[in-house]
């Protein structure tokens, strides 16, 4: 009977936790799966303001821990490049003022402003030490209101779609709002570190999941990267146990994560003890970002007032069965080529340029009825797709080269040549640099770079002028601008400024913009050989009346639009027939050999136009080395050979390889590489580094476009998402080295501190050595 009471009471009390399960303080803090710990409160009070109160014309001065601690809000100018540099000098005294403030109250000192009142009254009688903790860790944040709720508005076109996707593979569903803290739901965005789509997936983590290549890049494809993002969240969780953990690894990575659970258990107790070395201030509050960025996007109304979301994206997909130019697909679907990019972002800008075809296996995005559109499918002819895709071609420039030969040797038009690396009516090149060499039936078309080539819309100064004449070439910025903005436009110049420049205006200017103009010059910059032609010309300096448009218009009206424009096959485009104008002109200086410059000169040169440009802030960058069109470094493979009936090579390491890009690209794991060369497992490989590889499974050829596929994609996408604004000048320090100053000083990629500084050995970094670093600015949305 004992037996059975017992058996009894166990069972009524089995079937209790069952139906009521214990009472836990901090796990059950709700049933929400995104629990709000009293921790980290403050933290998300604070994003909720940054989110919905105030806008990006406003910021936060606070302390980087205690974020209920916020000690001013500032006004700040709206962006621009001109407002960059006094926004960021109001923000540094209004933190220096505060600092000064701390580190006197710390010290002893009594609060007799108002100001100094209201600072110790937030510390409520903190001790000396916290006080003086708090002056090194005073911050400031932007506020991102209208950012937010232009996001909120933009999530509506996939929004449910997303939700969809993350229930399906057994997630829940309001991670669909995580991409407001990653890109404000914008579809384009792109940092200077390479991540991408609202997602913000970087390359290594991307490919883990999607197709990355230079025709395809899916995590700029909302559906397509958020089925990656699901993958990658659940992996997370499966791995951490909980959402706040899995959530601040999509930021710190899972590996972080990890060490961090060992040492300290919980979600709280690592917001509030783990001081990891990589786990500063963005790790530490992404999980309150969300949270709080969740709150506000879910309760838009509540935040932002009657706002309307932009309608859902509808589209039927149509598989590919094989390559095919994204033009004829265009025609035989009877839709725009707009369109098709706005409902396949993740095809890349050289299929629309028709660089390269719409690749097999992709699901193209059509718009329209679902039986519509498979019919019209159905009677896509078949010899409408080819087999392969269209190679990408490159030439390495040596020293002797000349465009108008190389332009011969593969059987392109100079015309072209030009137009596709953005050389100019000049065709100076350097060695080093690998152009890109337009495929035979490809529509080239020259595009306006006022921003980082002004020495082909400005007139050359006289031989002889000296550096600080040259430094006046960034003084015509503003007509520089105004013809390019024209010419978008494909409107007439407006020539209010249309003076030759001479080289007594020249020097006037210098007189009175640069007093020490007279004293002589101890370096002169490096510039390319030119021809007798080219020489001859810069003599006589162009007025603005023979500029890119008012050429056109002559040329026009002496040959007529129309024969001119199927010659170039761009009927009525009048900036076309300027561009053929300029490649004839530039023709018979080509055929000469320009002599391409060493690292060392080009550098100078760059060195010394970058000093005037920090000397002259908010002057375009108009150096002669730099093309934002073509990449450089050394792509090719060396000493080929053949070896036990198998082809091996060398090649030089660049910015931004590994080892698993070898491999990928070779077919081949990483580790017959670490055997080929001697490397142990987990030694890393270094910047100019020597390799020797075997191409076993796919020819160097093939390698060396693979190479160059993936150097001129980052660039590209960089170029498109920035502008070099100006340059500045960095004097490295003990204790540097090039990865840290990239991350943490320049905030910008490395590849992009080597195109300015190409002879400088990174490895191995001198003190008092002197950087180029470019000044990037934001290229905003048309």
């Amino acid at each position: 009977m004992l037996k059975v009471r017992f058996s009894l009471k166990v069972a009524i009390a089995a079937l209790c936790l069952l139906c009521f399960p214990p009472f836990h303080s901090k796990a059950s803090v709700s049933q929400d799966p995104f629990p709000v710990y009293q921790c980290m409160k403050a933290n998300v009070a604070f994003w909720k303001k940054v989110y919905a109160q105030y806008s990006t014309s406003q910021g936060l001065i606070h302390d980087n821990r205690d974020l209920s601690i916020i000690y001013e809000v500032i006004d700040l100018e709206p962006e621009g490049p001109r407002s960059r540099k006094t926004n960021k000098a109001r923000v540094e005294r209004a933190k220096e003022r505060y600092r000064q403030i701390l580190l006197s109250l710390a010290a002893g000192g009594l609060a007799r402003t108002d100001q100094e009142k209201k600072v110790l009254a937030l510390f409520k009688g903190a001790s000396s030490a916290r006080l003086s903790q708090a002056a090194d860790a005073v911050r400031f944040q932007q506020c991102l209101s209208d950012r937010f709720l232009d996001g909120v508005v933009r999530s509506g076109s996939y929004l449910t779609e997303i939700k969809r996707i993350f229930r399906d593979y057994g997630l829940p569903e309001d991670l669909a709002y995580l991409p407001h803290v990653e890109s404000s739901y914008n579809y384009k965005a792109y940092s200077k570190f390479g991540a991408a789509g609202i997602w913000q997936f970087t390359q290594s983590t991307g490919k883990r999941f999607m197709t990355i290549d230079y025709t395809l890049d899916e995590r700029r494809d909302p559906i397509r990267a958020t089925h990656a993002a699901a993958r990658f969240l659940k992996e997370n969780h499966s791995k951490l146990g909980n959402w706040p953990l899995a959530l601040t690894a999509y930021n710190h990575g899972p590996n972080g994560m990890m060490k961090a659970k060992k040492q300290h258990g919980t979600y709280e107790n690592i917001f509030s003890k783990y001081d990891g070395k990589l786990f500063g201030f963005a790790s530490r509050n992404f999980y309150s970002e969300f949270v709080a960025a969740r709150e506000v996007a879910k309760n838009y109304r509540k935040y932002f007032g009657k706002v309307t979301l932009a309608a859902p994206v509808s589209f039927v997909e149509v598989p590919m069965h094989g390559y095919a130019p994204i033009k004829d697909l265009s025609r035989h679907f009877r839709v725009d080529l707009a369109t098709l990019k706005e409902l396949n972002p993740a095809l890349r800008p050289p299929v629309f340029e028709g660089r390269k075809h719409v690749p097999k296996g992709y699901k193209l995005r059509i718009p329209g009825q679902d039986g519509q559109v498979k019919a019209l499918a159905s009677r896509i002819p078949d010899d409408a797709f080819v087999d392969k895709q269209k190679p990408s071609r490159f030439y390495q420039v040596r020293r002797g080269d000349s465009a108008g030969a190389i332009a011969r040797r593969h059987g392109v038009t100079l015309a072209d040549l030009l137009a596709a690396n953005g050389l100019g009516s000049r065709a100076t090149i350097y060695a080093g640099q690998n152009l890109r060499i337009p495929t035979l039936d490809e529509k080239v078309v020259m595009l306006a770079k006022a921003e980082t080539r002004t020495e082909d819309l400005v007139p050359a100064l006289g031989a002889g002028s000296g550096k600080k004449a040259r430094e006046i070439v960034t003084l015509k910025a503003g007509t520089v601008k105004k013809a390019v903005a024209a010419r978008k436009k494909q409107e007439p110049v407006q020539h209010a400024e249309a003076q030759a420049i001479t080289p007594e205006q020249i020097a006037a200017v210098v007189a009175e913009k640069l007093p020490e103009a007279g004293k002589p010059v101890e370096m002169q910059a490096a510039a390319p050989v030119v021809t007798d032609v080219e020489s001859t010309t810069a003599a006589a300096a162009p007025t603005a009346e023979e500029s890119v448009m008012a050429i056109a218009e002559k040329l026009a009206a002496e040959k007529g639009v129309t024969a001119i424009a199927e010659d170039l096959a761009v009927e009525g485009s009048v900036t076309a027939i300027a561009e053929e104008l300029a490649a004839e002109k530039s023709a018979a200086m080509a055929e000469t050999p320009v002599m391409a410059e060493s690292k060392v000169a080009q550098e100078q040169a760059q060195f010394e136009q970058a000093q005037s440009v920090a000397e002259l802030p908010g002057a375009p960058l108009a150096e002669p080395a730099f093309n934002a069109e073509v990449v450089t470094g050394d792509l090719l493979v060396e000493d080929a050979r053949i070896v036990k009936g198998r082809t091996v090579g060398f090649i030089r390491v660049e910015v931004d390889e590994t080892l698993g890009h070898y491999a990928d690209w070779l077919k081949v794991p990483t580790s017959s590489i670490r055997r080929l060369n001697g490397l142990r497992f987990g030694h890393p490989i270094k910047l100019s580094q020597r390799l020797k590889l075997e191409f076993a499974k796919i020819s160097k050829e093939d390698f060396e476009e693979k190479r160059y596929e993936y150097h001129k994609e980052i660039e590209e996408d960089f170029f498109a998402a920035y502008k070099i604004e100006g340059a500045r000048l960095y004097r490295i320090k003990s204790g540097d080295n090039i990865w840290r100053l990239c991350q943490e000083e320049f905030d910008l990629p490395v590849w992009l501190i080597r195109k300015f500084n190409a002879a400088h050995d990174f490895n191995n970094l001198k003190l008092d050595e002197q950087l180029i670093i470019p000044v990037v600015g934001e290229i905003k949305p048309q």
